[in-house]
């Protein structure tokens, strides 16, 4: 009977130290878990943030496209202007005449 009673004992003891471990891990967990308002409010924030990038980024693409826009339309122009200006320093009269009857053909 002593046999028994003795490894009952150790039975409970054992099964108190698993509750006492399990239990610390609850309150690890509670003391963790966050407050639905909390939750709430955070959310709030990130998705003002969210929005926030959104923005920026949308202004940001809008710049490149602006930026690409330039180059596919304006920079041609521009680089034909200077080239043109080049030419008219370096030839000569008659050549200078060609090239501005081909300024006005192309422009």
């Amino acid at each position: 009977m002593m046999q028994k009673e003795q490894t009952l004992r150790e039975d409970v003891d054992s099964l108190k130290k698993l509750t006492g471990r399990h239990q610390g891990h609850i309150d690890l967990m509670q003391r963790g878990k966050m407050d639905k308002d909390d939750f709430r409010s955070l959310e709030t924030i990130h998705i003002r943030e969210i929005e926030r990038l959104n923005k920026g980024l949308k202004d940001l693409l809008n710049r490149v496209e602006d930026a690409e826009n330039y180059m596919e339309k304006y920079l041609p122009y521009n680089m034909f202007v200077q080239y043109c200006e080049l030419l008219h320093c370096a030839l000569d009269q008659s050549s200078i005449k060609k090239l501005r009857d081909y300024e006005k053909a192309k422009i």
